[in-house]
């Protein structure tokens, strides 16, 4: 038993140079440089993930053919201004008549019946009422349907931009675990070869070499699951802005660096600014004027209508000639015409009614809007507080598992720790390491969400 201890001394010395001339001695430098490696320069941002996502979108072309049906509606109400102009041209063969005679004062007067008849006419009509009325009405109300519609272009926009802001960092996320997670991995399989080292010289035990190989199996099922959530979520990014498959998505934005925390002022303050820029409760705003401005318009049929009207009639026989002659004779009649349906005005009562109680759905959406939107920025400035303070807890534990793992690793040695410790404290220095990350990233999200709650989204 004597004769083998040299051997074993000389094994277990040359274990912990071993160990000492792995990359574990210089575990921090390799880390950093694989997450060089992730960081691009000319990579993918979340600002131009939001950008390609609201051209890409299929919500976005639903939102621009809305904003053309109320540029149609629009121009339509436009023209209502316009004098209704009709045109006629006729040409009528009729049945023959055999002419009147008749005897007047020792003499026959002849009353022809044409058998052909020729007419061209003309027509305009202004309805003098609605042109001070209801036109106006309708025209400000169509307007204001199109502004609706392009506020909530704009909201839609912002909506699905923090969407994509939101899928591009979780990808980030994704990948930077599957970074740390094989970091670990090679750590493991590292002690995993010192162990099987250890237990040949009988300086370890097969339990020991054991829970490192279920340490090892573990770090790659890690790996395995991570890895699919990458898959996932390059996949959504990409169907949300648009990327083709054969386009290679890269990081572009180092989470390593710091960003600028604005000062957050109270939630009221903060919650009446949000208010007043978020387009989905001006969209509303906007949606209220325009069904106001219909009640309006539709409070005209209450009333009389007041026309003007002029008419040409060039025909042969010319109606208004006595008696017929086969020949173009030129007539007009001007006039003024008041018109009053009853019937419109009773159907028009029922409309103002229901327009008046869509235009109190829309109040009652706005205010259940501006609800939303303060929790929204409530939850926003929290996120916000708990990110940065996420990011020095989380820094404190990396440092500490660092200078864990730099003990641990010049106590294992030394052979003063064993493999167990060792395990343990490579994976608490994964964690922090994950944390960090994570913390980071939390941050980006929760200022991107306080952007969008806020209306200060960039579009």
């Amino acid at each position: 038993m004597s004769s083998r201890w040299p051997l074993v001394l000389v094994v277990v010395l040359a274990a912990s140079r071993l160990w000492a001339d792995t990359p574990r001695a210089t575990d921090l430098v390799a880390f950093q440089q694989d997450l060089d490696k992730v960081f691009e320069s000319d990579g993918l941002t979340a600002d131009e993930a939001a950008r390609r996502a609201a051209k890409a979108a299929p919500l976005m072309a639903r939102k621009r053919a809305s904003i053309e049906v109320a540029s149609a509606e629009l121009s339509r109400s436009k023209r209502t201004l316009l004098p209704v102009i009709a045109g006629k041209a006729a040409y009528t063969r009729l049945s023959h008549l055999d002419p009147v005679m008749l005897p007047l004062g020792g003499q026959v007067f002849v009353i022809p019946f044409l058998d052909n008849s020729y007419s061209v006419g003309a027509q305009a009509l202004v309805n003098v009422s609605d042109y001070l009325v209801r036109d106006p009405a309708t025209i400000g109300g169509a307007s204001e349907a199109l502004n609706a519609a392009k506020l909530d272009r704009q909201g839609a926009s912002a909506a699905i931009g923090q969407q994509a802001r939101e899928i591009y960092y979780e990808w980030m996320r994704a990948r930077l675990q599957v970074l740390v997670a094989k970091r670990q991995l090679a750590q493991v399989e590292s002690t995993l070869a010192q162990v099987k080292t250890l237990v040949e010289v009988q300086r370890a035990s097969t339990a020991d070499k054991l829970r490192v190989e279920s340490q090892r199996a573990q770090a790659q099922q890690t790996i395995d699951r991570l890895s699919s959530a990458v898959e996932l979520r390059e996949e959504q990014l990409r169907l949300l802005t648009g990327t083709p498959g054969d386009e290679a998505l890269s990081v572009g934005e180092d989470v390593r660096e710091d960003v600028k925390v604005p000062d957050l002022p109270e939630l009221d303050e903060l919650a009446a600014k949000a208010t007043e820029r978020r387009p989905e409760v001006k969209a509303i705003e906007a949606g209220i004027s325009a069904k106001e401005s219909l009640r309006r318009a539709d409070g005209s049929t209450l009333l009389p209508r007041v026309s003007a009207f002029a008419t040409v009639d060039y025909a042969d026989p010319n109606p208004r000639v006595f008696p017929q002659k086969d020949e173009l004779r030129l007539t007009w009649a001007v006039g003024l015409q008041l018109n009053w349906v009853i019937n419109e005005s009773l159907v028009a009562s029922d409309t103002r009614r229901r327009i008046a109680a869509e235009t109190d759905e829309l109040r009652a959406d706005r205010r259940g809007l501006e609800q939303r939107v303060r929790l929204e920025v409530l939850g926003a400035m929290q996120a916000v507080k708990l990110a940065r303070r996420a990011i020095k807890t989380s820094q404190q534990g990396v440092d500490a598992a660092e200078e864990g793992y730099r003990v641990r690793k010049d106590l294992f040695g030394a052979g003063r720790a064993s493999v167990v410790e060792m395990v343990d404290v490579e994976t608490e220095l994964s964690r922090a390491r994950i944390a960090a990350l994570d913390a980071r990233i939390d941050l980006r999200i929760a200022l991107a969400k306080l952007a969008y709650a806020t209306g200060d989204s960039k579009r």
